[in-house]
C-alpha cells in the first residue's frame, strides 16, 4: 500500500499557509487599525526614502481690513525628519507538528499568531508614547509631545501635561486647556476633545467622568470641590457625561498604569501623532521542506515584516497625565 503520509502532511502545511496569507490580506489595512490608533494618528506615506520630512506651517496672520492694499500674513515653518524603522515578528512551528497535525492545532496557532500580530501599529504607537519617561517623542516645536513648555504661544509657553491623577477636577482642567490653546497670533487652535484614554486601573474613574448621570463630589470647608481637606461629599449632576468617549487602553499597565490622556482633533483632521508608513506588514514564509533553513532547524517559519515609525504631531490635540 502506498505511503500517503507525506501528501497529507503537505496538505496540512498548505492549509496553514493559506490561513496565514488570507489573514494577512484581511487584517493589515487602515480600516483594521485599532480604535486608539485611528483616534491618535494621521497616517502618511513615506516619501520614497528611509527618512521622511514632515513640513508643518503655522499661519500667523489674521483677517485684516482691506484698506487700499492687501496685507500679507506670515507663517512659521517647521520641519520634522522621521526615520523609518523595520519591525518583524515570527512564529516557528516544528515540522512534525505541522505534518502530522490531524486536529487543526497548527492552523489554530497561526490564527492566534496573526490576531496578536494585528496590533503592530498599536504596539509601535506605545513605543513612541512612552519615550522620555512618558512625555513622548520630540515634536516639531523642539520639545516633547507632552510638555509644560511648548513655545511660541501668544503669551509665552503653553502646557499640555500634568502630574496629577485623573479626577473630575483634572479632567476639567485638561478639557479647558485643550479648548483654550492658542496660536502665536492669539487665534485658537480650535481643538475638539473626543476621547479620554485610561488604563484598566482607571476604568472606574474614567466611567464616572464620561458615562454617569450623577457623580460624587468632595467639598472642602470653602464650599468648593476639592481632593484634599475634604469635609463633606454629595452626589451632583455630572456635567461631563457624554462630552468625550472613554477608551480603556490595555497597554497602560505597570509603570504606566496611572497614565491618562485626553485626545482631541483639530481642523482638517489634525491629530497628536503621525504614523509614517513605508512597507505595510507583509508575509515572509519559510515552509518549503527542501529549504536549507527548514532542513537545518526542522521547523517552519511564518513571519511578518514592516517598515514604519511614529512621530509627534499636533501637540494641542493631546493632554496627558504622567504620574
Amino acid at each position: 500500500m502506498a505511503d500517503s503520509s507525506h501528501v497529507i502532511g503537505q496538505a496540512n502545511i498548505d492549509a496553514a499557509a493559506t490561513i496565514f496569507r488570507t489573514m494577512a490580506d484581511e487584517l493589515f489595512t487602515s480600516a483594521g487599525d485599532e480604535a486608539l490608533v485611528n483616534a491618535m494618528c494621521e497616517t502618511i506615506p513615506a516619501d520614497g526614502g528611509t527618512t521622511t520630512s514632515i513640513i508643518l506651517e503655522d499661519f500667523l496672520g489674521n483677517w485684516l481690513e482691506f484698506n487700499g492694499a492687501r496685507q500679507t500674513g506670515v507663517s512659521r515653518n517647521y520641519r520634522l525628519n522621521v526615520a523609518l524603522t523595520t519591525w518583524a515578528v515570527q512564529l516557528k512551528v516544528r515540522r512534525r507538528d505541522a505534518e502530522y497535525d490531524r486536529s487543526g492545532i497548527v492552523a489554530a496557532r497561526v490564527r492566534k499568531f496573526m490576531s496578536a500580530a494585528q496590533s503592530y501599529k498599536d504596539f509601535v504607537l506605545h513605543q513612541g508614547l512612552f519615550l522620555n519617561s512618558g512625555d513622548g517623542p520630540v515634536g516639531f516645536d523642539g520639545v516633547n509631545l507632552l510638555s509644560t513648555t511648548h513655545p511660541n504661544g501668544p503669551s509665552g509657553n503653553q502646557s499640555n501635561k500634568t502630574t496629577s491623577a485623573l479626577s473630575p477636577l483634572t479632567f476639567d482642567t485638561a478639557f479647558s486647556a485643550m479648548t483654550s490653546f492658542q496660536r502665536e497670533n492669539g487665534e485658537p487652535f480650535r481643538i475638539l476633545p473626543r476621547y479620554l484614554v485610561v488604563g484598566p486601573k482607571n476604568r472606574l474613574v474614567g466611567s464616572e467622568i464620561t458615562k454617569m448621570d450623577i457623580r460624587g463630589r468632595s467639598v472642602a470647608a470653602t464650599g468648593l470641590e476639592a481632593t484634599a481637606s475634604v469635609v463633606a461629599s454629595a452626589g451632583v449632576s455630572n456635567a461631563y457625561n457624554g462630552l468625550v468617549d472613554l477608551v480603556v487602553d490595555p497597554r497602560l499597565v505597570g509603570t504606566q498604569d496611572d497614565y491618562w490622556y485626553l485626545i482631541g482633533e483639530g481642523p482638517g483632521g489634525a491629530k497628536p501623532m503621525f504614523f509614517v508608513e513605508g512597507a505595510a506588514p507583509r508575509e515572509q514564509l519559510d515552509i518549503d521542506l527542501s529549504s536549507p533553513t527548514v532542513m537545518q532547524n526542522d521547523a517552519l517559519t511564518f513571519g511578518l515584516i514592516a517598515d514604519g515609525q511614529y512621530a509627534a504631531g499636533m501637540w494641542p490635540c493631546i493632554y496627558g497625565g504622567i504620574l
